[in-house]
């Protein structure tokens, strides 16, 4: 009987270790590998909803518009999975040359959340589902199925932080599908580990002490792959929030505030984590972007907790790409300096 006992043990011992392997597995290796998106289904549904785009059957994003001008312009929002509230306000002085549409990524804000728990057990069939409905290339695939709808040979994109990095990728798989491309404070993690450090070591030095302890707590609980599947989408956009707290420390300690969002529903619950398992503990995107033919501005803010560096690895990478800095900016420099931010737009869309 003691023996018996003895093996069970021995055989849970092993089938945890082999789950643990598993998940790490899952973590280290990308999800996502470029020309994914370009295998993807397009065709475009009918469109029946003003303010909406339905992109696959039982998908549809929500988008809000600013200008009237004659050329679309793109706008990919960051976060992941934190959707514009409203329009830039500094853009409305490009209203007459320009249509910039904002459009809430599939499973935040606005649009269709497709999934909301998750009954199944099994890991593997979870991470499958949740990367089919939400991750990189369905994302990507979204973008593709826009231009279509909207019609367009080529786009004009503006992607911001995490946008900015959808963006590249997008221009990577359909290089001919873009017209130029604005990358404002575009993602580390382009590479992965990020050279530098990500986000979330960036803000730590700014937080006091028993911030930072809390913050830890966070982070650590936050970044548990391993149990991610007990959730709901609103306990997983509580979450993703919770970083707001810590993210507006260290903004208000340089000086610089966050704009205001309306929370809760807004953000991405299961999106974001979508997007983690995308992008992978390691990858390197940079030689795909090798691809992208179109001119590229990049601007950074010199006060963003992301250095300058990270906006030269991506015009490093990319063939036609030239960097400009904005003085007194952080990381939403069009809301820290929006006059400076519109001359550098209006200079280089056509």
């Amino acid at each position: 009987m003691k023996k018996t006992v003895l093996w069970m043990l021995i055989l849970v011992v092993i089938l945890i270790f082999i789950t643990s392997f598993f998940i790490w597995q899952w973590m280290q290796k990308p999800m996502y590998e470029v020309g994914m998106a370009a295998q993807k289904d397009f065709t475009i549904p009918e469109q029946t909803v003003s303010n909406t785009w339905t992109v696959e059957p039982g998908i549809d994003l929500y988008f809000q518009t600013q200008g009237h001008g004659e050329r679309p312009v793109l706008m990919i929002h960051g976060g992941p999975g934190m959707p514009y509230d409203e329009p830039i306000p500094a853009l409305d002085e490009l209203g007459d040359r320009f249509t910039f549409y904002y459009y809430d990524q599939r499973g935040c804000g606005n649009s269709t959340h497709p999934i909301d728990k998750f009954d199944s057990q099994n890991y593997g069939e979870n991470v499958l589902l949740l990367d089919e409905k939400l991750g990189m290339a369905a994302q990507l695939a979204d973008i593709e199925r826009i231009r279509l709808i909207l019609g367009e040979e080529k786009l004009i994109l503006v992607g911001h932080s995490f946008g900015g990095l959808l963006a590249s990728l997008y221009a990577a798989e359909f290089p001919d599908h873009v017209e130029k491309m604005v990358l404002i404070s575009p993602a580390e993690m382009i590479i992965m580990p990020p050279p530098e450090g990500g986000l979330y070591d960036s803000i730590a030095p700014y937080l006091s002490k028993e911030e930072m302890e809390e913050y830890e707590v966070y982070i650590k609980d936050y970044l548990n792959f391993g149990n991610i599947f007990q959730y709901s989408e609103v306990e997983l956009q509580q979450r993703t929030l919770e970083f707001s707290k810590y993210y507006e420390i260290a903004l208000r300690s340089k000086g610089q505030v966050i704009p205001e969002s309306n929370e809760g529903s807004r953000a991405g619950g299961w999106m974001p984590f979508a997007l983690y398992f995308g992008i992978g503990a390691k990858n390197d995107f940079t030689l795909a972007l090798k691809a992208v033919t179109a001119p590229v501005l990049i601007i950074h803010g010199e006060d963003d907790f992301q250095t300058i560096n990270v906006s030269y690895l991506y015009a490093n990478s990319l063939p036609n790409a030239e960097v400009k800095s904005i003085p007194n900016a952080g990381h939403f420099s069009p809301n820290d300096q929006p006059e400076k931010f519109v001359q550098l737009l209006s200079a280089f869309l056509p």
